[in-house]
């Protein structure tokens, strides 16, 4: 019984569904399942830590996590360093611009094979703006 309460009450607590992945083939396996899954996935460049790339890809994730997943339990996230080559056909597929991450992120939602990529300052208020959206049209398939 405790175990249960446990896994609920860290289930609430990240309110999303964390991708697992260790590559961009096993990111592409996913979204190309088939399925009604909400994915979000956030493409950054890594910047050297204490740089002001790294506070602002923090901040973005940070917002983006408040304001839009841990309202959508049942979305699915990855976060991609978009410059890491084990990821380099998942970003030439979807086609990720590289160059614009050393901006700031661009973040890809998407469900069944539709999807908008978002970019620029108004990046997490867009994506909090269609998930209602995609969240009614995943859960009435």
């Amino acid at each position: 019984m405790k175990i249960v309460f446990l896994l609920t009450l860290l289930a609430v607590a990240f309110g999303y569904v964390t991708m697992e992945h260790n590559n961009g083939h096993e990111v592409l396996r996913e979204l190309e399942e088939g399925n009604h899954n909400v994915y979000v996935i956030f493409f950054y460049a890594e910047g050297v830590e204490g740089s002001e790339l790294d506070a602002r890809n923090n901040d973005y994730e940070e917002t983006l996590i408040t304001k839009v997943l841990d309202d959508y339990p049942e979305f699915h996230y990855a976060k991609i360093d978009a410059r890491n080559s084990d990821y380099e056909e998942l970003v030439s597929t979807v086609g990720v611009n590289v160059n614009e991450l050393q901006k700031s992120p661009s973040i890809l939602i998407m469900e069944h094979g539709n999807g908008a990529w978002i970019h620029g300052p108004e990046t997490i208020s867009k994506i909090a703006e269609y998930s209602p959206a995609y969240s009614t049209r995943s859960k009435n398939s």
